[in-house]
């Protein structure tokens, strides 16, 4: 054999180990391409997990809400079981207020039953009042009167026999009934959906019937196509039988209105799994394809709004994930060839030092996605790799920073959650509701109930503050003003000594810059009299419940924080009527805005007020939100939104 000449050996030496150091980095990519994948199939299915959670919640505490509302007009009187043909006004009143609600229903122990439905017209209503007839009478709803229209259809019906009713009485609570499908009336089209049934108890504390409030779930197979990966992917929502609730491609329902199975489902978008391993369907990750092409496929199991058992299927296209890995992987190529042709007898030695810096690379980046924050690159070598591992070094420490920063959050929210108080008091002579929602993690809104007494009277002492800004310092300083404010209220004797001395312990260190508004009343039920200081807070409001004309509790000093020595004044108003409301709120309720940019303002909240008249303090803290949330649309909450109402009773 001729032994090799001395061209072969150079051209050897600068191909061969070039060569095998594209392998090497062929091998590295295709690791590195699994990670990605991993990592992006984690990122998917949290992110659609989380999307189908908050979507699902909402959507079903509508009902849940509704349901809430009525039971309390039931116990009130406002609706009487024994009159079923009065429920007409109210029920489509509350359909029109809740456009997530299918149908409200009510029947009793003796069959008799009455029902309000949305159609694509309008709304139907729905007649049992005799039971031993035993026919059910459907009717248009009249526009505009709300009356009972024509005649639509008569029918058997078993009001006993139906599932929101055997649901609603079997469960010591308000509970979800199964799912099932119906035809709508009139329309000939089936639907599905779930009724948040619970038992309506007489006068006698015995069961009197079941209040049925409906919701379709058609509306989230739409809310599943609209998630973004649904738009490469595909995802199925199941109950814990393995039934199809909802789905961003197959129809849940078969031609005779019957849930299909989750099998049944993928079968028709040529979804299948790779069984190999024996996994169960509903239970970890599998392989398959996905229109006979391969993909991912991954199941969670969640719940929302009571509604328990839910399994999402999330399966994702590997190309889908692969596109920017296969755009990386072209470009190594092509810079290898060049390499090759330019380089030459340089590419051993290139090759080999770059294989070893890259499997450096993807041991540190390794390293640091399972969370081992103090590995570190040698930044020893050409200047670009001491840009590059300096700038990985770096990426590594901020990241530690970010997920101690984000956990730090997590705690401060939790922390300054349990700050608020955790429910309301019932004093005698008072009715006591409030509600407070934070823009950001943390805050800087603050209300709290303290039973005071004082000169042998008992009353209830409320707090309501408001910190500039919000976020981490101003949840410092509101937590600062709470504790001040707790350790003086039993010995400060009067409310402005009481405000004060909290003044004094904001104002001692002044470093932050930030000051801080706080109201503290004091409502005496013995002779309906409101003593209060302020410190730069908005007065609070009086409702009276007669003529519903607002006034204010006008009267205070500068807010908190900004100056020692500040000597707070106690302000009084005795002999408010009975049924007199008392509203305290913070600048993020009326300064809210909308997509427009228009602000909500003192004059709506007022009109909100006045058509509140004499209602409970609760019902007016709902009302107040619900106009709020009606207001601001889609537009984000830039302000921490806090408000308390007490009612002389």
């Amino acid at each position: 054999m001729r032994p090799l000449s001395v061209r072969q050996i150079i051209w050897l030496i600068a191909i061969g180990p070039t060569l095998v150091a594209g392998a090497v980095l062929l091998a590295l990519s295709e690791r590195a391409a699994e990670t990605i994948a991993e990592a992006l199939t984690t990122r998917y299915i949290e992110d659609a997990q989380s999307r189908v959670r908050q979507q699902i919640d909402e959507y079903l505490r509508s009902a849940i809400l509704q349901s809430d509302l009525m039971a309390a007009q039931i116990e009130r009187g406002a609706l009487n079981p024994s009159d079923l043909e009065s429920w007409l006004v109210p029920c489509v009143t509350r359909l029109k207020s809740a456009p997530d609600i299918a149908s409200i229903t009510f029947g009793d122990i003796d069959g008799r039953v009455f029902w309000v439905v949305r159609t694509p017209e309008g709304y139907e209503c729905a007649f049992k009042l005799d039971p031993i007839d035993g026919m059910l009478r459907e009717h248009r709803v009249t526009v505009n009167t709300e009356e009972v229209g024509e005649l639509l259809r008569a029918s058997e019906f078993d009001t006993l026999g139906r599932p929101w009713y055997r649901a609603g009485a079997e469960a010591e609570n308000a509970t979800w009934s199964e799912v099932y499908s119906w035809v709508g009336g009139g329309t000939g089209r089936y639907a599905i959906g779930s009724s948040y049934a619970r038992a309506i108890s007489g006068p006698d504390g015995q069961l009197a019937g079941v209040l049925s409030v409906d919701v379709t779930l058609g509306a989230l197979s739409d809310f599943l196509a609209r998630v973004p990966i649904a738009e490469q992917g595909t995802l199925l929502l199941a109950d814990e039988g393995g039934m199809l609730l909802a789905s961003s491609d197959a129809p849940v329902l078969d031609s005779d209105g019957n849930r299909r199975s989750i099998e049944a489902a993928m079968l028709e978008i040529d979804a299948r799994l790779d069984r190999s391993q024996e996994r169960p369907l509903l239970s970890a990750r599998h392989h398959g394809l996905l229109l006979g092409e391969p993909a991912r496929y991954a199941t969670v199991s969640m719940s929302a709004a009571g509604f328990d058992g839910l399994t999402l299927l999330i399966g994702i296209p590997e190309d889908y994930l692969f596109a920017g890995v296969a755009r990386t992987r072209v470009r190594l190529l092509a810079t290898g060839g060049i390499v090759i042709v330019v380089v030459g007898a340089l590419s051993f030695v290139l090759s080999s030092s770059l294989a070893q810096r890259m499997r450096a690379v993807n041991t540190h980046v390794r390293a640091v996605s399972q969370g081992r924050f103090e590995s570190r690159l040698d930044e020893r070598g050409p200047s670009e790799w001491q840009i590059l591992a300096g700038d990985l070094n770096r990426m590594a420490g901020d990241l530690e920073t970010y997920v101690e920063t984000q956990k730090g959050l997590e705690v401060a929210m939790e922390v300054q959650q349990a700050l608020l108080p955790e429910s309301v008091p019932d004093p005698d002579g008072l009715e006591v509701a409030g509600h407070s929602k934070y823009c950001d993690e943390t805050g800087g809104d603050y209300y709290d109930f303290l039973e005071r007494s004082q000169s042998g009277a008992t009353g209830q002492l409320v707090a309501v503050g408001d910190v500039m800004g919000h976020g981490i310092a101003a949840a410092l300083l509101m937590a600062t003003a709470r504790a001040a404010l707790r350790a003086h209220a039993p010995t400060s004797g009067t409310l402005g000594r009481l405000m004060t001395r909290v003044n004094d312990v904001l104002a001692a260190d002044a470093r932050h810059g930030r000051f801080m508004t706080l109201s503290i009343l004091l409502f005496e039920p013995g002779d309906r009299s409101v003593r209060w200081a302020s410190a730069g807070h908005d007065p609070a409001l009086v409702v009276d419940p007669v003529s519903g004309e607002v006034s204010e509790l006008e009267g205070g000093d500068m807010p908190l924080g900004v100056a020692e020595g500040v000597e707070y004044q106690e302000y009084s108003q005795a002999g408010l009527p009975e049924g007199a409301l008392v509203l305290i709120g913070t600048d993020g309720v009326w300064e809210m805005s909308n997509e427009s940019g228009e602000m909500y303002g003192k004059d709506r909240l007022l009109h909100v007020l006045a058509g509140t008249r004499g209602k409970s303090s609760q019902h007016v803290i709902d009302a107040i939100e619900r106009d709020l949330v009606e207001f601001r649309g889609g537009a984000s909450v830039k302000d921490d939104v806090t408000f308390v109402a007490v009612r002389f009773r």
